[in-house]
């Protein structure tokens, strides 16, 4: 498929918690996101590196369902055009009855960026 696989890792440094990055693909099948759920709310820092949703994807239900609390530490652009994929990717499915994530969930998301 060529780099279109959604970018999630865990770093653990010293029993300090690392995502680095939080992706998510177009088929946002919730139970690929299962590994996720057991461990957001362990997490002491997220980096995203990059603003497409394969990179931050799961953001939003991590945030908002998944009790993720700790800081999000990327660049403006990545924030900016981030938010702007993700208010994109909710649009594009709100015809189908879409309810895995809010645009409440996105804000949150992205409001906790540093």
């Amino acid at each position: 498929q060529g780099g279109d696989e959604p970018q999630c890792y865990l770093l653990v440094v010293d029993n300090f918690k690392i995502l680095l990055n939080c992706g998510w693909d177009d088929r946002m099948d919730i139970t690929l996101l299962e590994p996720l759920k057991k461990i957001a709310a362990t997490i002491d820092a997220v980096l995203i590196t990059h603003a497409d949703p394969a990179h931050l994807g799961a953001l939003p239900i991590a945030v908002g369902r998944y009790g993720l609390k700790a800081p999000i530490f990327c660049t403006i652009p990545v924030c900016k055009m981030g938010k702007m994929f993700m208010y994109d990717s909710w649009i594009s499915r709100k015809s189908q009855d879409f309810t895995i994530f809010s645009l409440d969930d996105v804000d949150q998301a992205f409001d906790i960026m540093d």
